[in-house]
């Protein structure tokens, strides 16, 4: 069994993302999905997220978040999945990246590593990623 964590970068470049991420609770599934046409990196990761995962009692807050930007509540909602961003490409700490889920993801395949989002100690979102066998960390649903 192999599990890490990965920064989830780039919110900001993905609009709603960067107002749906304070609405989403830590523990929530996410789906990874590889982008090998991106031109900025070849080995880069999207970050999705499936748009019920916004609790109920969030869309308020959500709501006036979006006042203002082009989107809305109900488009949100309706969205199905939301691009919150990417896996991280370099991490300046040594931590993993997306070259090591990649490699993760060479062994039971993209469909099946288990993935959640988690936040830091300093409130930025992270990536839980783990391969087939795993087993959901302390705290965590299924």
């Amino acid at each position: 069994m192999t599990n890490f964590t990965v920064p989830l970068v780039g919110a900001h470049f993905h609009p709603p993302a960067k107002w749906v991420l304070p609405c989403l609770p830590a523990g929530i599934i996410l789906r990874l999905e590889p982008d090998p046409g991106n031109p900025y990196d070849e080995f880069a990761i999207r970050v999705l997220c499936a748009s019920e995962s916004i609790p109920v009692g969030q869309h308020e807050m959500l709501a006036e978040a979006l006042v203002g930007t082009a989107f809305e509540l109900a488009d949100v909602l309706a969205a199905g999945e939301i691009w919150l961003g990417f896996v991280a490409k370099k991490v300046p700490d040594g931590t993993k990246n997306n070259l090591d889920v990649h490699e993760l993801a060479k062994g039971p395949g993209w469909a099946s590593l288990q993935t959640r989002l988690h936040f830091d100690l300093a409130g930025k979102p992270v990536v839980w990623v783990s391969d087939e066998n795993a087993k959901p960390q302390i705290g965590e649903t299924k």
